[in-house]
């Protein structure tokens, strides 16, 4: 067992992240080996633990939850027999790490392949000293912004499959009875919605300033987009709203479905419980991810937002609310969650079925809509971003599928400096370590 502890009494802050740097870099990490089988559930077993601390010093436990194989830590030897396939997953970690260091107050990634954890690493701080510091790990939550998204659709994907329905069902009858639908939305399908074909975003410019300041992302700027109508197969214009509107849909497909919870009436105070009720019990739970949820989690440690190169400008978490959790932005996960995440839709078929996982990828259900595109090396590459802005402080998430059963993630909790948008940093380093 690893133990990293910390307390304001034993040491220097400077010590402390000196420290960290280097276990981050020599120690051996934890590698997750999921064993699939398309008959039965995953199956996990667990033969080495890291740890981490709080901030008074106590230890924590880590558990990066999908099964450890022997590796070799950041930035050293895998730990496998030579792969034949071209993938240098040693140079794409380091080119990740060459992009990364000292461009951010902190950042963390993890790489999988064949839904198996093959690196993982972080730098920085998750939190600076003016909120107590705290070392950024792979295992450090934080606000994902938009890439909330895929984890949207595939629980969308999900409830339509067990509602016997196709993407291409309408939303109507699953909207709030007392809503206004305004024109077009009868005609909106599920499709719409994934791909930001719905128009909605092509009608809001058209708003008045008044009228514009009424859309929002919550239950009410949902309700009031929906009013104002649709275009229903419109140029695909990305918004927030269309997986707003999903994460007020999904309770309403799981009550359909068999909720073993009593539902009831979906409502503007409970339908983001039910929301992150559904995905914590139907992704989650099975992925053996615990406690997600739209903000700080104690148990786990956090990474707050930051303006890079202030040190005296105070972090935030970016917590939201129960009533507005998830759907479009707002779930709080670590790189080593969102790794757990993308392995499973990839390789786990008890938890998301062939089916899915074709008609996610083919139709750039929950991905970036340039995913899978002849220019710019895009073929065989599916991706969605994230990025939040708030009085300078800033977050950059990338979830990423590649060719050769490569994935990868990136969270970063600052503004940086490398002068590349986050899942650009992850094309390349994959692009460039073939």
């Amino acid at each position: 067992m690893i133990s990293l502890s910390s307390s304001s009494n034993s040491a220097p802050i400077s010590s402390l992240k000196t420290a960290h740097r280097l276990l981050n870099r020599w120690v051996p990490s934890v590698l997750c080996a999921i064993a699939l089988s398309s008959a039965s559930p995953v199956a996990f077993s667990l033969n080495l633990k890291s740890t981490s601390t709080d901030e008074s010093g106590s230890v924590i436990q880590i558990n990066p939850q999908l099964a450890i194989k022997k590796t070799g830590g950041r930035g050293g030897p895998d730990g496998f027999a030579p792969n034949p396939e071209t993938i240098n997953l040693n140079q794409m970690e380091q080119n990740i790490i060459n992009d990364m260091d000292g461009n951010a107050v902190g950042y963390a990634y993890a790489i999988t392949k064949n839904g198996v954890l093959m690196k993982s690493g972080a730098d920085g701080d998750a939190k600076i000293a003016i909120d107590g510091w705290s070392p950024m790990t792979a295992t450090s939550r934080l606000q994902l912004a938009s890439v909330t998204k895929p984890i949207t659709a595939v629980a969308t994907l999900k409830l339509l499959e067990a509602n016997n329905l196709s993407v291409d069902d309408l939303i109507s009858d699953w909207l709030p009875s007392d809503w206004v639908k305004g024109a077009g939305v009868h005609q909106l399908t599920f499709r719409h919605l994934l791909t930001h074909r719905s128009g909605f975003n092509q009608l809001i410019q058209q708003l008045s300033k008044a009228d514009k300041a009424m859309v929002g992302n919550d239950w009410d700027g949902v309700q009031f987009v929906v009013s104002n109508g649709a275009i229903p197969n419109a140029s695909s214009s990305y918004k927030n709203v269309n997986y707003a509107l999903l994460r007020v849909i999904i309770p309403e497909l799981w009550k359909a479905a068999g909720a073993p919870f009593n539902i009831g009436m979906v409502t503007k105070w409970n339908h983001g419980m039910w929301y992150l009720s559904y995905i914590q019990h139907n992704l989650f739970i099975p992925m053996g991810v615990n406690s997600v949820a739209c903000w700080e989690q104690p148990a786990y440690d956090g990474a707050y937002a930051y303006q890079l190169g202030n040190p005296g400008k105070a972090g935030t978490p970016f917590n939201g609310t129960i009533q507005n959790c998830g759907g479009h932005a707002g779930l709080h996960l670590s790189a080593i969650d969102l790794a757990n995440f993308m392995a499973h839709i990839g390789h786990d078929d008890s938890l998301f079925s062939p089916a899915n996982r074709l008609l996610m990828n083919s139709g750039r259900l929950g991905w970036n809509q340039a995913s899978n595109t002849n220019s710019n090396n895009r073929l065989g590459k599916y991706w969605h971003g994230g990025d939040y802005y708030s009085n300078g402080r800033e977050i950059h998430n990338c979830v990423m599928k590649f060719p050769q059963n490569v994935e990868a993630t990136l969270v970063i909790n600052s503004n940086q400096t490398s002068g590349k948008n986050q899942c650009t940093i992850l094309k390349n380093a994959f692009d460039n370590a073939l």
